[in-house]
C-alpha cells in the first residue's frame, strides 16, 4: 500500500508541475509574444498549444 500512495502522490505532483508549466505559458502569452514563452521557458510547440487550449480560449 505505501507505494501505491507514493506512485499516487508522484503522479499528482507532475501533474501540478505540468498545470502550472502551462499555466505559466499561457501568461507569458498574455503578456508578452510566443517568442518570449519559447525563450525564457524552452516551451515547446505542443505546450504553446496545450497552453492555449487550456487558458487563453477557454478564459477569453
Amino acid at each position: 500500500m505505501c507505494n501505491l500512495s507514493e506512485g499516487i502522490e508522484e503522479k499528482g505532483i507532475k501533474k501540478g508541475i505540468e498545470t502550472g508549466r502551462l499555466e505559466t505559458i499561457a501568461e507569458c502569452l498574455r503578456n508578452g509574444t510566443m517568442n518570449d514563452a519559447k525563450r525564457l521557458l524552452k516551451a515547446t510547440g505542443e505546450e504553446i498549444e496545450k497552453a492555449t487550449e487550456l487558458f487563453l480560449k477557454k478564459g477569453e
